[in-house]
């Protein structure tokens, strides 16, 4: 049984072999003897031959196409084919064609009155002067999968004499959503199928099969031998042998065409009219063909993505990109879109050949445009907030009541000194939360909502911490100034002063350890070699959180933990942007995407702050658009976004975290006092912090599910009974502070603040 299957396998082999070499049909004419000789042998040899004769079809449709006027009966057509063959041998007529590849052999008109009829019905979308001068031309077709479908709609439309096609592929089971084929095609060179099909539609159109694909060796011989190509049309993937087609089409004068199968983009270089022009419209510069070869990963997508116009794609496309070497290992195509991409290069390349002026461009035929669905919902928009007025913060001080005692005058320069101090607090995505109002001997911080609404400020979560930094940096500096500084928090949530701080000369000399450090202080995301910090310095850190009462805090630095971190943080930083108001507040209220932009708003993160390498800035501008996001997370995909968190944890000296038993404002605040000594006593020390809190400022939502899904709420849970178990946290604990501590010798600029007069008022 053995030996029986290893002949068999051995017999396959040669059959796939010989049948997969074919690629030329054969012709007999049995008006020549030596043609019936070979006919004859053909038929003994291959008992399996199946034969179509519909030669008699042929000629009843031929007389028809050359007598339009005449309305014949059944009867007189088939007496005009009985006539005829009264005076002609019709196995000698025409001419007889084998197909190796499948053993079939077809009999059909000559060349010339198949030609005649074949192309009848063309006429007059394409003439016959027209006809006559495309079967002069001369094609050239690089890659096969929007490639094939051009090929077959030309061959169809007989657009050309000879057709030049180059690819390295053999067809595989993935290329059969987008290549017409059938599984027994499976294994075969796609220049071999695409061969084989045109000769069955056509078998006297000439094909030449380049099927090592194009390289620096044979392109020239692809473009020029035999006659040089009158369009090249480019379909491969490969980016260094599209620019390298394009410069060698620009040096003969070859035009150009492409499509990429996404909302039907064409691009057309008229390089026969333009020989000076820019390839790929300038958008590629004018780079190495070599160099892009040698592009991996995310290098060659970007690239990808300035030749095809970033933006301009279409939202699927661009989450699909942003999964290249994630969840996918290609871009995507589809039938549809191959389809018509075929169709458009068919029709844009017939023109060209007949001498139409078809201009330089890129050109879209959009389906998605031509014809919209219905999207019945709104984009998130921000709530119209009021700006705080002087009469409603008159209003909210009286609350306060009167200090007492009130026996100091606070100096403008102090006052000057005093509000650098606060504005200098880091706050969360630097909206720069906070109002301050001074009155006497007082300061009254108000949380001025209209720049802090958003996801990541769930019950004020973010903001109050933020303007607790603020207090802090108040209170240090106060101290170098000679004041004592009394803090009074306002209890009542629907009042937006927070909080008063008192001044009063203090009896004795008391300088702060800190107060020097509060401009320096800065937010450092850089990722760099991990390095241990000793642990004196880390209990001073802890010793300067704790010194504000009822937190406590704990450090991590094991290998596992940062991997753990690092995945969690990553996580939540993928689902703020899978909510649409997270997403709006990432890309639309916080980044700033040029310097001139970040100058001018003076709120927000400067892109170039975020420490990201500036080629993958593009990848991140990709999701901009809403709809991208939503198809990433149909697909449970993104994963991309969190790499830049997890490298962040994996080179991290040590993770830190501050907990509180709850999250009423008063603890907020303080908490915010709290991690601000500790940022700057980490300054201090010449330590670097980069807060990581994503994951916390998510966490407040649990209870209500607001902005989750219910299984997305599972999954938050399960986060936070982790991250607390990492840090060895009571389970009942509030986690308020998470960040990363490391050594780096890189100075990051600091962060624009906001012009005095819009964050300070004096009250007479």
């Amino acid at each position: 049984m053995k030996d029986r299957l290893g002949n068999l396998a051995t017999q396959l082999d040669l059959a796939k072999k010989r049948q997969s070499e074919a690629v030329q049909p054969v012709f007999f004419r049995l008006s020549s003897q030596q043609d019936i000789k070979g006919f004859e042998e053909l038929l003994k040899s291959h008992s399996d031959i199946v034969v179509f004769d519909e030669l008699e079809g042929q000629l009843r449709e031929l007389f028809k196409i050359r007598n339009p006027r005449k309305k014949l009966s059944e009867e007189e057509y088939n007496q005009y084919i009985q006539d005829w063959k009264n005076t002609h041998n019709a196995l000698e007529y025409g001419v007889w064609v084998f197909y190796p590849w499948s053993s079939k052999m077809v009999h059909i008109l000559d060349e010339e009155e198949f030609i005649e009829l074949r192309t009848s019905r063309n006429q007059y979308k394409i003439t016959p002067q027209e006809q006559k001068l495309l079967a002069q031309k001369r094609l050239g077709i690089i890659g096969l999968s929007v490639g094939q479908s051009v090929a077959l709609t030309l061959a169809i439309e007989r657009s050309f004499g000879v057709l030049k096609i180059a690819d390295f592929d053999i067809l595989e089971l993935s290329n059969l959503n987008r290549i017409r084929a059938g599984l027994v095609s499976l294994g075969n060179p796609k220049t071999t199928l695409v061969a084989r099909e045109i000769a069955e539609i056509d078998p006297f159109l000439k094909v030449e099969i380049y099927t090592e694909g194009i390289t620096p060796d044979n392109i020239n011989d692809f473009l020029t031998n035999g006659g040089q190509l009158d369009v090249l049309i480019e379909e491969c993937d490969s980016l260094d042998v599209k620019l390298l087609a394009r410069i060698k089409a620009r040096e003969l004068g070859i035009p150009v065409v492409m499509d990429t199968s996404d909302r039907g983009m064409i691009d057309i270089e008229r390089f026969d009219l333009e020989p000076d022009r820019p390839i790929f419209h300038g958008l590629l510069g004018t780079g190495n063909p070599m160099d892009l070869a040698k592009m991996e990963g995310i290098q060659k997508v970007l690239a990808f993505y300035k030749l095809v116009g970033g933006n301009n794609i279409s939202s699927r496309l661009k989450a699909s990109y942003l999964e290249l070497g994630i969840s996918l290992t290609t871009w995507p195509q589809l039938a549809s879109a191959v389809g018509l991409g075929g169709a458009a290069l068919a029709d844009i390349t017939r023109k060209i050949l007949i001498g139409k002026k078809v201009s330089s461009g890129r050109f879209y035929i959009d389906m998605d445009e031509l014809i919209p669905t219905l999207n019945n919902k709104e984009p998130f928009t921000l709530p119209n907030i009021s700006k705080l007025n002087e009469d409603d913060i008159r209003e909210y001080i009286r609350q306060f009541g009167e200090p007492n005692p009130q026996n100091v005058a606070l100096s403008a320069a102090e006052i000057n000194s005093l509000i650098e101090a606060g504005s200098s607090a880091p706050s969360s995505g630097n909206d720069q939360p906070w109002l301050f109002v001074n009155s006497g001997n007082s300061i009254y911080i108000f949380h001025e909502l209209e720049r802090t609404f958003s996801f990541g400020d769930y019950n004020d979560i973010a903001s109050l911490q933020s303007i607790g930094a603020a207090i802090e940096n108040i209170y240090q500096r106060s101290k170098n100034l000679g004041f004592d500084c009394k803090i009074e928090y306002l209890k009542d949530p629907n009042i937006r002063v927070v909080a008063r701080l008192i001044f009063s000369k203090s009896k004795e000399l008391k300088t702060s350890p800190w107060a020097n450090y509060i401009d320096s202080r800065i937010t450092n995301r850089s990722i760099c070699a991990r390095e241990e910090i000793e642990q004196p310095k880390i209990t001073s850190l802890s010793e300067a959180a704790m010194s504000i009462p009822g937190f406590k805090i704990s450090f991590v630095n094991s290998i596992e933990d940062r991997n753990k971190l690092g995945q969690m943080i990553g996580t939540c930083d993928l689902f703020r942007i899978y909510n649409e108001q997270g997403h709006f507040d990432f890309f639309r209220r916080e980044m700033r995407w040029t310097e001139e932009e970040a100058q001018e708003k003076r709120v927000g993160m400067n892109i170039n702050e975020l420490e990201i390498d500036p080629s993958l800035v593009p990848a991140i501008r990709m999701l901009e658009d809403y709809s991208v996001v939503k198809t990433l997370e149909s697909v449970d995909g993104g994963k991309g976004f969190q790499m830049v968190s997890k490298s962040a944890a994996m080179e991290a000296s040590a993770f830190g975290l501050i907990c509180a038993e709850n999250l009423d404002s008063e603890t907020l605040l303080e908490a915010g006092r709290s991690w601000e000594r500790l940022w700057l006593e980490a300054t201090r020390l010449e330590i670097c912090l980069h807060p990581m809190v994503s994951p916390l400022y998510m966490f407040p939502r649990i209870e209500s599910g607001e902005g989750f899904s219910a299984e997305r709420v599972e999954e938050l849970k399960e986060i936070k009974q982790q991250l607390l178990e990492i840090f060895a946290m009571d389970p009942q604990m509030e986690p308020l502070f998470m960040f990363r501590i490391f050594k780096s010798d890189k100075k990051p600029k600091k962060s624009y603040r906001l012009e005095k007069e819009k964050i300070f008022l004096k009250l007479n």
